[in-house]
């Protein structure tokens, strides 16, 4: 690449910026944010999926604690007792990273609110534009 470089190429390197350790700090909640976001639809994925498999759609997460306790499968019967436990297990997992996503959502509001970076305002003066919203700002 040095070789090449050398030779008159334009397009050999590219510039690395790296993020100051305030930068990086920034950063952490959104990811953070992200992450709890993935793991709940991975596990709000796997409710479905064992709901599917016994014929049973759900239209709706609100809708799990009652239609889980009426549900019938398709010759009647109720689901079985061995899938109700990972069900349970599954939507409490669900809940706690709901409650964990509110909390940080509203950690994020509050530092939106009240820091003074020029990044944040960048983000305050992105989020007023019609479209576009406060994650992809």
């Amino acid at each position: 690449m040095l070789i090449r470089a050398e030779g008159g190429e334009q397009k050999v390197w590219s510039v690395v910026n790296v993020p100051t350790l305030e930068e990086e700090d920034r950063r952490q909640v959104h990811r953070e944010l992200l992450f709890a976001r993935r793991d709940r639809r991975r596990h709000t994925n796997r409710v479905k999926g064992l709901l599917a498999g016994q014929g049973l759609p759900l239209a709706t997460l609100r809708e799990f604690p009652a239609h889980v306790r009426t549900a019938r499968r398709w010759d009647g019967t109720p689901l079985p007792p061995l899938l109700m436990a990972p069900l349970e297990r599954e939507w409490e997992t669900v809940q706690a990273y709901t409650t964990r996503i509110r909390a940080l959502k509203r950690e994020r509001r509050a530092l939106l609110r009240a820091t003074d970076d020029p990044a944040i305002a960048q983000v305050r003066q992105l989020n007023q534009l019609r479209g576009v919203g406060i994650d992809s700002a």
